[in-house]
């Protein structure tokens, strides 16, 4: 369980487990204020009493088949820049993207048909290629070592038919206090030191918070957001690869912030890009954002 306050709510977030193996999608999550429920959603499996909980295949063994469904000719950890680059970023000599796989309760589609599933005991691995460039969660059978499902880890790509959704799913705003109807009193201007373009004012957002903008632009039609996708470790969750929002406490984006091996300072060019690429189509082509319905344009930048 984790939980969060979230205005004048608090989220408390449970996890499904099957004799201590995790459920993958098994999340439920309780809204309450002032120790009162006010909502309860989520997901629950009924996962049969004789489910067999003891894998066949070894961890190691499951990744060779990983490995051998993606096909890829380099991987992440195979670069010594990364993961000379993880290291430090974690302080950690011992740090690298070399995948762990995560034994789990699996809720597996028979057929394209969506309608007809069973539960499996299943690896999932996360998997990250430079050449070609790719992210993948890889859900392998315990038992059999069948693939049983390879998603998008950026789009969030389904097996067994389902529809893959355009844009990847994006973090919830915080619009609370001074920023919530208008949002006017939090967008702010900030100064970008660009990887490519040099120094530039770019338009941020403080979510109604001190010392803290984000690279979110809402002067421009529904929005301008720009994230880094980035692997995060969670209790939960495991690894996994999540949009993050990068927060700054002044304002000022400098080289010495954000020039680092992450390449953190090729936000601040997606970012200003995009805001000078709105306005120009807006000036010189009279259209609103990319569709002509002034949508918010979300910026997915280190997508691997």
């Amino acid at each position: 369980m984790r939980s969060a306050r979230v205005g004048n709510y608090d989220h408390d977030r449970f996890q499904q487990r099957y004799k201590g193996i995790r459920v993958e999608n098994g999340i439920y999550t309780v809204v309450s204020k002032e120790n009162t429920i006010e909502l309860m959603m989520g997901e629950f499996y009924q996962v049969p009493e004789n489910f067999n909980s003891s894998p066949k295949l070894s961890e190691s063994e499951a990744l060779s088949k990983t490995l051998k469904h993606i096909g890829a000719k380099k991987y992440i950890w195979e670069s010594v820049e990364r993961e000379a680059a993880l290291k430090r970023k974690k302080n950690d000599p011992n740090a690298s993207y070399f995948p762990k796989g995560e034994l789990l309760v699996y809720e597996h589609s028979l057929g394209k048909s969506n309608t007809k599933k069973e539960f499996r005991l299943a690896y999932k691995f996360g998997i990250a290629s430079i050449d070609p460039p790719s992210s993948r969660y890889v859900y392998v059978d315990s038992n059999s070592g069948e693939i049983l499902s390879s998603k998008d880890a950026r789009r969030y790509e389904a097996g067994g038919g389902d529809t893959i959704p355009t844009t990847p799913p994006t973090p919830p705003d915080t619009n609370y206090g001074i920023c919530f109807p208008d949002q006017t009193p939090c967008i702010k201007q900030g100064s970008a030191s660009t990887r490519f373009s040099g120094v530039k004012t770019i338009t941020t957002y403080t979510a109604g918070e001190e010392n803290h903008y984000e690279l979110k632009d809402y002067s421009r039609g529904k929005g301008i957001i720009t994230y880094s996708w980035e692997f995060i470790e969670d209790p939960f969750m495991g690894i996994y690869l999540l949009n993050v929002p990068i927060v700054d406490i002044n304002n000022g984006w400098t080289k010495f912030e954000y020039h680092d091996d992450y390449n953190h300072d090729a936000l601040l060019d997606a970012h200003w890009g995009i805001e000078m690429t709105y306005d120009y189509f807006k000036s010189v082509r009279n259209r609103l954002s990319y569709d002509g319905n002034d949508s918010k344009v979300v910026n997915n930048v280190h997508y691997f």
